[in-house]
């Protein structure tokens, strides 16, 4: 984790130099220009996409509200640019009372975070009218009252501190 400044700020994203790993060795596979960034504020970037070409999203991990001490905050993110990926989330298994959470997740636009019990969860999750996962449980690792972890689906590992 590292701190930025508020303000407007650029990332980008490439091989690390090897003189400890905080800067771009060559030009950037890609970057992303001119983000707010508010103080005290929490951030992931993600990269997605092809390795050659990839795509830079910024994602705002600010939760609005309280979280029980049993509870987790989760959301989902369509990381697959490139193509119409109408990503339909349910939590639980279809046919056994399953609700959905988010429909036509557009590309690199977190779904809003969702109040779950923290532990372990099942999602099905559909691309068009196929199944993508079918009731895979996910475990939701309460991180502290604003910050959890989730392992998910095509993905990478999103972090929260």
């Amino acid at each position: 984790m590292r701190r930025v400044n508020a303000g407007l700020t650029s990332f980008g994203f490439g091989a690390t130099n090897t003189g400890g790993g905080t800067g771009l060795s060559g030009n950037a596979l890609a970057t992303l220009n001119t983000q707010s960034i508010t103080a005290g504020g929490n951030y992931t970037v993600v990269a997605a996409g092809s390795a050659t070409t990839p795509t830079l999203f910024l994602l705002d991990n600010s939760v609005s509200g309280s979280l029980g001490t049993s509870q987790a905050a989760v959301r989902f993110v369509n990381l697959a640019p490139g193509a119409a990926n109408p990503f339909t989330v349910f939590a639980g298994v279809l046919g056994a009372g399953a609700m959905i959470i988010a429909t036509e997740i557009a590309v690199g636009s977190p779904t809003t975070f969702n109040t779950m019990a923290s532990g372990s969860n099942a999602f099905t999750i559909l691309n068009g009218h196929d199944i993508v996962v079918s009731g895979t449980a996910a475990t939701l690792d309460l991180q502290g009252a604003r910050s959890t972890r989730l392992r998910s689906f095509r993905r990478r590992r999103a972090v929260s501190s």
